[in-house]
């Protein structure tokens, strides 16, 4: 955290944070190096030995490493809202939704004080989005976090039979060093990974964010923005030299494992000490409204 010059605190999202967790045993039997953390964490994937000593060597050249967890490895990496689309010929008409219902959650957030929140010069859409996709709202954004417990934690949620994922996006392109002010509808291409900073009034502590917004800071997130004309491409296809990705799969031994010994300790952390006021479930019944009218009126 510094002080801003407004009188706030601003909070970096750090991208090469990683918590050591209080209880973690690898669930195979083969060996690892016994004080590498890391390593004991990634022993819940089918990644080798080799896999990670190359990927903490991209590390220590510089290259960033995001992830993302899902719960089940046959589905590609989508935005929530392409989840929503029944054929390329939908797209305009899912679009046309999407921005009215965003536009009725803003104007009831907006009623909220939620904006002390935002930095000064953050784009007012991409603050109230971010709130909106961690609560639940189908939008354009794909969250990634520089956290492997929490992407572990999301890839077990659901689907307990199924294998899931843990996907590795290395990055080496420059983020944004400074809050984004375009607005996340006005990208033509494809943003691959962006930064969020956080602002605190001096009264505040971090408990008092907006619900989405806190979640999302404290799993360290960050995210990709998927223009309207972009929604049905792999994301894969999206990426240039300067990243490469990896798909490790998560069994269903593991998952069971993840949500003994590395799930509790992850909730804990996103979600322990939220207040869930009156205002938080209004906002959550809202999202939760406007997603399954958003279904509905693209007839799926």
């Amino acid at each position: 955290m510094r002080e801003a010059s407004n009188g706030r605190t601003v909070t970096d999202t750090d991208s090469y944070a990683f918590i050591v967790l209080p209880i973690i045993s690898p669930t195979r039997g083969r060996p690892r190096r016994r004080h590498d953390i890391l390593a004991r964490i990634w022993s819940y994937t089918n990644i080798s030995d080799k896999e990670i000593d190359c990927l903490q060597r991209k590390q220590m050249s510089g290259w960033r490493l995001f992830y993302r967890g899902q719960s089940d490895a046959s589905r590609p990496i989508v935005t929530t809202l392409s989840r929503c689309i029944g054929g390329a010929n939908a797209i305009e008409t899912l679009w046309n939704c999407y921005l009215t219902y965003y536009s009725e959650f803003k104007e009831y957030a907006s009623k909220f004080n939620f904006c002390e929140y935002k930095p000064n010069t953050e784009n007012p859409d991409l603050f109230y989005l971010s709130i909106a996709r961690h609560l639940g709202f189908p939008c354009h954004l794909i969250d990634w976090t520089a956290r492997l417990e929490t992407a572990l934690h999301f890839a077990s949620l659901n689907r307990p039979d199924y294998d899931g994922a843990i996907w590795v996006l290395g990055c080496r392109e420059h983020l944004n060093d400074k809050p984004i002010s375009q607005s996340p509808f006005d990208f033509d291409k494809p943003k691959l990974i962006c930064k969020e900073y956080d602002f605190t009034p001096s009264n505040a502590g971090l408990i008092n964010m907006p619900l989405g917004r806190l979640r999302r800071f404290r799993q360290n997130g960050f995210f990709s923005i998927i223009p309207k004309s972009f929604l049905l491409e792999r994301f894969e296809s999206l990426l240039d030299e300067n990243y490469f990705i990896k798909k490790l799969v998560v069994s269903p031994a593991s998952k069971t494992a993840i949500n003994t010994e590395i799930s509790p300790y992850v909730k804990s952390r996103l979600y322990g000490e939220d207040k869930n006021s009156f205002d938080e479930k209004s906002l959550l019944g809202l999202v939760d409204a406007i997603s399954r009218k958003l279904k509905l009126n693209t007839n799926l």
